[in-house]
Parts: structure tokens; C-alpha cells; sequence
């Protein structure tokens, strides 16, 4: 049950050279300051609401409890809501004096090497679920996110994963 409802948009988007930096480090990815950008939101059409990192990440886990409890969800809200709890997990369980390095470090699959690095024990299925939002996170012309997206979200065993993380974070 696929309902789309803008975050598809803020993808789009990511490439604006006024918001770039901002958009990637705070709301493609966890980050423990909040960033207003809300004029920007507005001027490219977005949600104005979304524009504060920490209301666009709620907004985000609204459209995975959706998923999770076999509602109307927005796919790519899910991607999301997935790598910000990984992230957020992996930066919680760091030591304080190490969190401004895993803050400052691009990728996720490099933060959560640097976590392990520093001894905190990461689920495999949180490397795993890279493999779903990674990819749709990044946009390319004339390409079908949908689609391939909810193929791999109804299948079962990524549900369980999906799930799993949901509940331990």
C-alpha cells in the first residue's frame, strides 16, 4: 500500500548547491544538532515543516510505523527512517569523546566501521539493510525508484529485518 507523498522530492533535490552539505549531513543522515532549513524547503517546493532536520525524521518514523503496521507508507520515508535509526543507534552506543569523528564521517557503512573499530558490536542486519537505502537515496534521471523499492520492502525477510530494527532502537 504505496502512498507517496514527497520525500521523493527531497531526494530529487540533494544536488541544490545551497542546501547540499546541510541536507546530507543532517537529514540523509542522523545527526544529534537539529538544522532549519526551512526557506530552502519552500523555495524547492518541499514541505515547508519538513525544513527542521528533527521534524523531517519524525515525519520519516511516521512512514515506517505505517509500513510496519501494513498502512499507506511512503517507501523512500522508510529509507529514511532506516539509515537515521541505524546511525542513531551506532552513535549512542559511541563513547562521548568519539561522536564528533562519527558525525564528521561520510557514509554510513563508514561510520559503522568506525563504531566497530572503537568496539561497539553492530547488528549485521543494520550493514545488511545498506543494501536497500543506499542506493535510492542518491537520484538519477529517467529511473523507477518505486518500483524496485517496494519489491524489497514486501519481502518478508526484509520486513523481519526492518522490524528488528525498529523495536531495538
Amino acid at each position: 500500500m504505496v502512498q507517496l507523498q514527497g520525500f521523493l522530492n527531497v531526494v530529487k533535490n540533494r544536488k541544490d548547491p545551497a542546501i547540499e552539505n546541510d541536507l546530507s549531513k543532517y537529514f540523509f543522515h542522523y545527526h544529534s544538532t537539529e538544522k532549519d532549513l526551512r526557506d530552502d524547503f519552500e523555495r524547492l517546493s518541499m514541505p515547508k515543516s519538513w525544513g527542521k532536520s528533527f521534524s523531517f525524521h519524525a515525519n520519516s518514523e511516521i512512514e515506517l510505523n505505517n509500513y510496519l503496521d501494513g498502512k499507506k507508507y511512503d517507501p523512500i520515508g522508510v529509507l529514511f527512517a532506516i539509515r537515521v535509526k541505524v546511525e542513531k543507534f551506532a552513535f549512542n552506543s559511541l563513547a562521548a569523546d568519539d561522536r564528533d569523528v562519527f558525525l564528521s564521517t561520510h557514509k554510513t557503512r563508514s561510520k559503522l566501521e568506525f563504531c566497530e573499530e572503537k568496539g561497539v558490536a553492530i547488528p549485521e542486519i543494520y550493514f545488511l539493510l545498506g543494501l536497500i537505502y543506499n542506493d535510492d537515496l542518491h537520484w538519477r534521471n529517467n529511473r523507477d525508484y518505486i518500483t524496485p523499492l517496494v519489491s524489497k520492502l514486501e519481502n518478508m525477510t526484509i520486513r523481519t529485518m526492518i522490524g528488528e530494527l525498529n523495536k531495538n532502537t
